[in-house]
């Protein structure tokens, strides 16, 4: 259930998007039961149903999908570093193939030794780039958990919210500055 779209009222309290709630009243009378509350089981009329207004719930319904976007494409970027990542472990395998090769020989081995030293570097250096973009992510999915328990909470007891709606809007920020500082780095 989106509590986001259309909120409506039932009359025991509960708070359900319109779509959802005329969707659970259809399939009960199809079934031939009265229509019942989900959480509670208190029978819910139609003529019961009430427009609950959120001044908030229109802006908070597109953050929510700007969000989902840009974590959509957090994810197509994560995705292409894992991808270079296992580019990055070929090309090492190679090097160290050629660097046994080449010392095996006795042609240049500090040569290959160098040059697979450059090779670990980069790929360690991938590994730690993929971390950090786990952890973004993490927060990323912490920050929309967050603001989706807000804007419930809005829609439910708005005095309370205000505060953590602040506070859930600087962690928003400064992940948003993460992101921009890591693509800055690569």
């Amino acid at each position: 259930m989106d509590p986001l779209t259309e909120p409506h009222s039932a009359p025991c309290g509960h708070i359900f998007c319109l779509r959802c709630i005329n969707e659970w009243y259809g399939s009960t009378q199809r079934q031939g039961r009265s229509c019942t509350c989900p959480f509670c089981s208190a029978i819910i009329t139609k003529d019961k149903l009430r427009k609950v207004f959120i001044p908030q719930t229109d802006s908070l319904v597109h953050e929510l999908h700007a969000l989902r976007k840009e974590v959509k494409e957090v994810d197509a970027y994560n995705a292409f570093l894992l991808a270079e990542l296992e580019r990055c472990e070929e090309l090492r395998s190679a090097a160290e193939e050629k660097a046994d090769l080449a010392t095996k020989k006795g042609a240049y081995p500090t040569a290959a030794t160098a040059f697979l030293g450059i090779l670990t570097n980069i790929v360690t250096l991938a590994g730690v780039l993929t971390a950090l973009f786990d952890d973004v992510m993490r927060l990323v999915v912490a920050v929309l958990c967050l603001i989706a328990k807000l804007v419930w909470r809005l829609s439910t007891r708005p005095g309370e919210c205000f505060r953590q709606l602040g506070h859930g809007l600087w962690v928003a920020i400064r992940v948003t500055a993460t992101l921009v500082l890591l693509s800055l780095i690569s």
